[in-house]
């Protein structure tokens, strides 16, 4: 597809809104997490501990996503990892001083499946696109991962520092990654590229 086909693609748009909601739902966690957890009543040293297990889940499942990709299309895999991000971000709420560690497993192990995830974009972007402009489209795409990552840390550092709490911020990201996936289970098949 040309540049302009694309972006007159409802696929466009879909993958874009997709790639918004989980690209800047994972910063926002990321940025907020070892926060949330000392405001939570965490020692540093122990939530440096949540950080350093979602960063080495995410690092893990590169490997087995690698292998789905090439099992399932991947515009289902894109969806389940958004999903996987939303269910996070609502087990997230549940963990505090005290938590077990099955429960800090619980948010590590579907948090890190969808960061260890987000590089499947760019192959998902060239079935749907090709590439011989892939590199435009990508990039213009990319821009919405930005925006996302832009605006959410912001807003939710706003809920926080209005509310004095991190859950209602964390509890729309998950509605927002949830109805993300949603979408993304709805673009057409990457052989029906209206």
């Amino acid at each position: 597809m040309s540049v302009k086909e694309a972006v007159k693609s409802r696929s466009f748009w879909l993958i874009g809104f997709g790639l918004l909601i989980q690209g800047g739902g994972s910063i926002t966690i990321l940025t907020h997490l070892m926060p949330y957890l000392i405001d939570a009543g965490m020692e540093k040293q122990q939530a440096s501990m949540v950080v350093m297990t979602v960063a080495i889940v995410g690092l893990v499942a590169r490997l087995p996503v690698g292998w789905l990709m090439d099992v399932i299309s991947r515009r289902n895999l894109i969806g389940l990892s958004i999903g996987f991000s939303g269910t996070s971000f609502l087990l997230l709420r549940m963990i505090g001083a005290d938590s077990p560690l099955i429960l800090i497993l619980a948010f590590a192990i579907p948090f890190g499946i969808g960061n260890g995830s987000l590089w499947v974009r760019s192959a998902l972007i060239r079935d749907y696109f090709g590439t011989k402009y892939f590199g435009t489209i990508y990039g213009i795409l990319m821009s919405f991962v930005t925006i996302g990552a832009g605006l959410l840390p912001p807003v939710t550092g706003w809920v926080f520092d209005e509310y004095g709490q991190y859950w209602p911020a964390f509890v729309t990201l998950a509605a927002l990654n949830l109805t993300g996936a949603c979408l993304t289970f709805m673009i057409p098949r990457s052989t029906e590229l209206v």
